[in-house]
């Protein structure tokens, strides 16, 4: 939004997002931590975004979920803990959130975070790549493909 009117409407648009955050719309707590991720509006503070993650995640917000799963995964915010990452694709992921679907997927194929599993980790992907997610489909077809010309 370029100009005066722009301006406006952007800084209108976020009185509106922390309007609904601050009274417990787990989207728009999502939205306020992105807000802090991207230092739009407000300084960065990824401590502040946590914050807000969380606040989603709980009130049931997939996508909360997923960004407090991704704060967790890159220690972004808050101390790098891959079991709490996973803790938290993983709720995301159960509510049908393809990008958490492929990290959960992720997960359990390498032993990030959860115990190793194979057969759970090929679940995940093929779920994630049922929604669309092209990494997901990408990875699919390529163990497919091992699994085939390896004979495993």
């Amino acid at each position: 939004m370029e100009g005066p009117a722009g301006k406006r409407k952007e800084e209108r648009a976020r009185e509106l997002v922390w309007q609904a955050a601050e009274s417990g719309l787990p989207a728009a707590q999502n939205e306020v931590g992105l807000m802090y991720v991207h230092g739009k509006g407000v300084d960065r503070d990824p401590v502040e975004a946590v914050k807000w993650f969380r606040m989603a995640a709980e009130g049931e917000c997939e996508v909360g979920r997923n960004n407090l799963a991704f704060s967790y995964h890159e220690g972004n915010g808050v101390e790098r803990d891959e079991r709490k990452a996973a803790k938290w694709y993983r709720r995301s992921a159960e509510q049908g959130f393809g990008p958490a679907q492929s990290a959960v997927a992720a997960a359990y194929l390498t032993g990030r975070g959860v115990q190793r599993d194979f057969d759970e980790g090929m679940r995940w992907l093929r779920l994630a790549a049922a929604q669309g997610m092209d990494d997901a489909r990408r990875n699919l077809e390529e163990v497919e493909a091992r699994r085939r010309s390896e004979g495993w």
